[in-house]
């Protein structure tokens, strides 16, 4: 594969874990460091520089530190791995090697280059690789096993109390794809492979009692659509009136920091069209891709006339696009 492409493709698997991070509250590299308990903070923020390809366990961790289940993610990394490498041989839960690094515990450690992700794939080039079975791994092993049961517990927990209190939701944006309604220039619509991670709603009641709301469909570009560098396109989604209070004079919010130069740039907000209850929303905004190829996540929430948050507690409406040459 030409260097160019090779570069593409670590640089979109970096984006993806940044994306995944996002999505969870961008949390510290330090933090995700103390979550894993066997990687170093230095590792992690590698994986999502695009400066190199991570191996597989490095890719393994982030995504737990994420809190995500790291299932779905082991096919995504093949298939980036092997454009980046075609010898690149798949990796098992038996035979993997674990290749993340332990903790820094020293202010010189805690600084010094992340140049020890071994099995990761370099940009320009490949390093060589250590065996599972050597005594050196041992040790790390036993960490990464303890970890990686503490995290399931936790994860078991949470779910269990999730599912117990129930929660005021009104945006659960699960990616769905309206039958017939795939948009002009998807190459296809969603991957079937695709998966964003979103971040668990919180339980906090809407800002009018009785309001609620339930999300409906993408009507154009789905999750993990592609786009080309530079083109405009229109994102639509529905979303449904489910509650006992008409929708008038609301909008989509963009949400995070100010629009830059790589990002997908878009208005700042989106008309609501008034909705009665019971009945739905088609809400477009228009979308321009960055010169670069890189993905997009963007994220909107619903004010009201007033301004405010509407639902605060809810997970937000978003789109999440692939930008290529």
């Amino acid at each position: 594969m030409p260097t160019n492409d090779r570069q593409q493709t670590v640089q979109r698997f970096a984006d993806e874990l940044s994306a995944l991070r996002e999505s969870v509250g961008s949390p510290s590299f330090r933090k995700m460091a103390e979550t894993s308990g066997c990687i170093s903070h230095t590792t992690l923020h590698e994986a999502a520089s695009g400066n190199r390809f991570p191996s597989w366990d490095t890719t393994k961790q982030f995504v737990l530190a994420c809190g995500a289940d790291p299932a779905p993610w082991q096919e995504r990394w093949h298939a980036a791995a092997r454009q980046v490498d075609p010898s690149t041989e798949p990796a098992t839960p038996s035979t993997s090697p674990v290749a993340s690094e332990p903790v820094a515990t020293s202010a010189a450690s805690a600084g010094a280059p992340p140049a020890d992700d071994t099995t990761g794939t370099a940009v320009s080039g490949d390093r060589p690789r250590h065996r599972w079975w050597e005594p050196t791994w041992v040790p790390v092993a036993i960490v990464l096993v303890a970890a990686i049961a503490v995290a399931g517990l936790f994860l078991a927990l949470s779910r269990r109390s999730s599912s117990a209190s129930p929660s005021t939701t009104s945006f659960t944006a699960a990616p769905q794809v309206a039958a017939g309604q795939t948009g002009p220039g998807q190459s296809g619509g969603s991957s079937s492979g695709c998966v964003v991670s979103k971040a668990a709603a919180s339980p906090m009641s809407p800002v009018t009692p009785g309001d609620s709301s339930t999300f409906g469909a993408d009507i154009s570009y789905p999750d993990c659509a592609t786009v080309k560098v530079g083109q405009k396109f229109t994102k639509e989604w529905r979303l449904d009136n489910v509650g006992s209070v008409t929708w008038t004079g609301r909008s989509l919010s963009r949400m995070g920091p100010p629009q830059g130069a790589t990002d997908c740039r878009t208005p700042k907000r989106a008309v609501v069209p008034s909705t009665a209850p019971g009945h739905s929303a088609v809400v477009s905004i228009a979308v321009t891709a960055p010169s670069t190829a890189r993905t997009c996540y963007v994220k909107f929430e619903m004010l009201d006339a007033q301004g405010r948050r509407t639902f605060p507690g809810n997970r937000p409406v978003y789109f999440y696009v692939y930008v290529v040459n």
